[in-house]
């Protein structure tokens, strides 16, 4: 009883993915605990581009910390601080978001050999609101074929960068995430795309 509680207690303690049970029968068998969490981008390292002035928004909190908690290692820059050079397997990060306002930040076309570089070198890239923007016409020749969609005020400047526009809230395609808007459900496609 009370020596098989420590004993437990202790495996809960450091959040151990299974813990020994010994079943009234005596067989010895190991049940995942709900206590271990997931974390689907443990050592992921996710580049988090912003536009002026954006950090400390709720949006941006909200996509940081979710980010965080699925155990990425986040790093945020503002587009206009986008690294030009690009080693040869590309940059150095497992997926890049981009947030909205990033197309209209100053300095922000400096991130085209970048985003350029992201795209074909097959890394997770979302785009949100109207950062679709500035990737298509960053990397609009990698992204050839490439549904996307875009807020619904950018439409026509979406399509008019070579896009297959679809209007969809969020449109998947490969590794390739867009969205019109920046929410959970945004958050969730760029996930599911690792």
């Amino acid at each position: 009883g009370m020596r098989a509680r420590r004993r437990g207690a202790s495996a809960l303690s450091r959040r151990a993915p299974a813990i020994p049970l010994v079943v009234m029968r005596g067989a010895n068998e190991r049940y995942p605990t709900a206590l271990a969490p997931i974390y689907p981008l443990l050592d992921k390292r996710i580049l988090l581009v912003t536009g002026e002035g954006a950090e400390g928004t709720a949006s941006f909190d909200i996509f940081r910390l979710e980010l965080l908690a699925a155990g990425a290692r986040l790093e945020v820059l503002p587009a206009r601080g986008l690294p030009g050079a690009v080693g040869p397997d590309g940059p150095a990060f497992d997926g890049v978001l981009l947030l909205e306002g990033v197309s209209q930040a100053e300095g922000a076309s400096g991130a085209s050999e970048f985003l350029r570089a992201a795209v074909s070198s097959d890394r997770v890239v979302g785009a949100l609101a109207d950062a679709p923007l500035l990737l298509w016409e960053a990397a609009g020749d990698a992204l050839e074929g490439k549904k996307g969609t875009v807020s619904q005020a950018h439409r026509d400047a979406f399509v008019l960068r070579g896009a297959r526009y679809t209007g969809k809230d969020v449109e998947t395609d490969g590794k390739i995430v867009t969205s019109t808007a920046q929410d959970k459900n945004v958050l969730r496609s760029f996930l599911a795309s690792f």
